[in-house]
């Protein structure tokens, strides 16, 4: 368990996370690749590793649309500001998967409102 907590933390070093609210990108993967408790609806490439993408990048969590279940999966996207990439992380699920999936495109006009909080702050990543 410290290992998977050690490289996620080494995984995400340099994430920021975006303010849901303002951002639509979580809503837009959800609803293009079918994320959900129970899988994906579209066939994404796994990766066997943790992405490590050049920051700033965004850490998002993704709605579950279909409802919770209790042993279903959860999903994170790791999204790459610079390359408009993003990476799906799974978890959970009934057997307890930590998968990788990805990189995904993102396209310019979803990542609108999606500024890392330190740009939104007028500073610079």
């Amino acid at each position: 368990m410290r290992r998977l907590v050690a490289l996620l933390a080494f995984a995400c070093a340099g994430c920021t996370s975006a303010p849901q609210a303002q951002c639509r990108l979580a809503d837009t993967l959800v609803r293009d690749y079918g994320i959900s408790f129970s899988g994906f609806d579209k066939a994404l490439p796994r990766v066997l590793q943790a992405p490590q993408p050049p920051a700033p990048v965004l850490d998002l969590a993704l709605p579950n649309s279909r409802g919770d279940v209790r042993d279903g999966f959860e999903h994170r996207a790791l999204v790459s500001l610079p390359q408009r990439e993003a990476w799906i992380h799974r978890t959970g699920g009934f057997a307890g998967v930590n998968e990788w999936y990805g990189p995904v495109p993102v396209a310019p006009a979803s990542l609108e409102g999606c500024a890392p909080a330190s740009a939104e702050q007028g500073t610079t990543p």
